[in-house]
Order: C-alpha cells, then sequence, then structure tokens
C-alpha cells in the first residue's frame, strides 16, 4: 500500500507533466504544425523580400540544399549563367546580379533513385533588366512548367483571369497531361494540357477575409496568396515531380460593390438634374 504522502507526490508529479503538456510543449508543437502548410502535398518555399535587390528563400517543409537563380540575361548572353546559392537554416539570400532587375527564375531540386522534384518560381526585382521571354525558354530541369507568359510590372495573376502554362519534358510538349492547382482555402482543382502542351488555367475566385484561415500577404498593392501548379511524369526508371509556385490576388471588383456605386451615381445625376431645371417664373 502506498503512503498519503506518496499517493500526494504521484498526483502532484502528474498534475505538473499535464500542465506541461498543456502550456508548455504543446503551444510549441501547435506553432510549429501551424507553419507547415496543409493546402498543398508538395513542399513550400516562402519569399522574404528584402528591399529593392534582395529575397530570401525560406525551406519550410522540406530538405533543399541549394537553390538556383537564373538572371533574365541567360540564354541572350553566353557569359551569364545560373548562381548557385547554398540553402542554410535562415533560407537563401538572392541578390540581383551586376544590378540586373525584371524577372528572375528560381529553382530548386531534390532527387534520388527513384524521384526527381523541382520546385520553381519566379521573382520581380524592380530594376531595370533584359526581357525574361528567352530566359523562360532555357531548359532548367527535365519536367517544366513554364509561364506563357508571365504578368507584367507592378502586377500579378489575378482571380477570375485564364492564363496559358507550357508543361514540358526534356524540352517537348506533354500533351494530354494532368496539371493540378493547389491554393489556401479552395479546392484542389484539375487542368489539362492540349495538343501542343500548354495549359489554360483560370484562377479561382479570391477568398474573403472570413473565410479565409491562411490571411492573404498584404503589400503596398492588394493583397495576394500563394498558390501551386503541379506535374508530375512517370518514366521506366523514374517519378518526375514538377511545381510551379507564385503567387494570386483578387479580381479588380474584389471588395467593392459596383451596384452601390451607380445608385450613388444616379443619385447624383437626378440631383444634378433637379437644380439645373430653371424655376418657375424666371425670365426666358
Amino acid at each position: 500500500m502506498l503512503g498519503r504522502k506518496k499517493v500526494i507526490k504521484i498526483v502532484m508529479k502528474m498534475m505538473l507533466v499535464g500542465w506541461f503538456c498543456m502550456f508548455g510543449f504543446l503551444p510549441w508543437a501547435m506553432a510549429a504544425v501551424q507553419e507547415l502548410p496543409t493546402w498543398t502535398p508538395h513542399p513550400v518555399l516562402r519569399k522574404e523580400v528584402k528591399g529593392r535587390s534582395q529575397v530570401r528563400i525560406v525551406d519550410v517543409s522540406s530538405n533543399l540544399k541549394e537553390i538556383d537563380l537564373y538572371p533574365p540575361s541567360v540564354g541572350r548572353d553566353p557569359a551569364q549563367a545560373k548562381l548557385t546559392i547554398p540553402m542554410t537554416k535562415e533560407g537563401a539570400a538572392l541578390m540581383v546580379h551586376n544590378a540586373m532587375g525584371n524577372y528572375h527564375w528560381i529553382s530548386a531540386q531534390s532527387m534520388d533513385q527513384k524521384e526527381e522534384f523541382t520546385w520553381g518560381s519566379v521573382h520581380f526585382f524592380s530594376m531595370p533588366g533584359p526581357s525574361p521571354s528567352v530566359m523562360l525558354t532555357v531548359p532548367k530541369s527535365r519536367l517544366e512548367i513554364i509561364p506563357q507568359p508571365l504578368p507584367r510590372e507592378h502586377s500579378t495573376y489575378r482571380a477570375e483571369e485564364t492564363w496559358a502554362f507550357l508543361v514540358r519534358f526534356d524540352q517537348r510538349a506533354l500533351p494530354n497531361e494532368l496539371v493540378t492547382f493547389y491554393a489556401p482555402m479552395q479546392l484542389e482543382q484539375r487542368f489539362f494540357t492540349d495538343d501542343q502542351g500548354v495549359v489554360l488555367v483560370r484562377f479561382p475566385s479570391f477568398p474573403t477575409p472570413k473565410a479565409t484561415q491562411t490571411p492573404p500577404v498584404k503589400t503596398h498593392r492588394r493583397p495576394v496568396q500563394p498558390f501551386q501548379l503541379a506535374v508530375e511524369w512517370q518514366t521506366s526508371a523514374k517519378r518526375f515531380v514538377t511545381v510551379f509556385q507564385y503567387e494570386y490576388g483578387p479580381s479588380p471588383l474584389f471588395n467593392r460593390h459596383p451596384f452601390l456605386g451607380w445608385m450613388v451615381a444616379g443619385l447624383g445625376m437626378a440631383g444634378g438634374v433637379l437644380l439645373w431645371r430653371p424655376r418657375q417664373g424666371s425670365k426666358a
């Protein structure tokens, strides 16, 4: 039989352990789980902008070792080549090369004997630079998703718009291939490439703030949220998976009320007509 004091000590220890689990370890575990993305089954890399000429790529949910940066001059100038930056715990710091702005392609790969995974994205450095049209055609991996084209400066993909992407393997277009769209608080959407390997993606409606668990990123422009396009290709020896990740924003009429605007404008026009009518008894 356990004595009364021993029973009290055991109960106290159990209470302390329970308290630590609820208020000590549990918040840390929940914070770690919340950092992992739940809206896509693929790795997600986060961009942290550090001014006009630098961006940090943070590896959120995978173990990628390095980042490849392709300046927009790649493919135009033989002297220009990709830059490889190692990935650390703090991320990979990417900077413009030779003060060259415009879109830069960002790529990361992980591979073994059975699978090759490629993550791709772009970042716009707001400095003068050549057009990225040639750079987009330069092979960066065996399985690729290539925007056709990229959004213009100070713009982005927007909800309820349709954009084209080319899917190719070993520089050959893949017809009738499945492309999957992922985004926070959005249903998984499936599209298929045409005979030329081009897929037309219509971006879904932008989620309202009340329905969004992961709030859209606030920038100096309108809010944006991330999305991924994913494609898979299987050969006899290996499975290939490629993801293109970027961001899209709301449509121009998001959170706006055109009917209310037209009603106010109509009332103003009606008031103007009443004021413009000549008063009775006034001289002609």
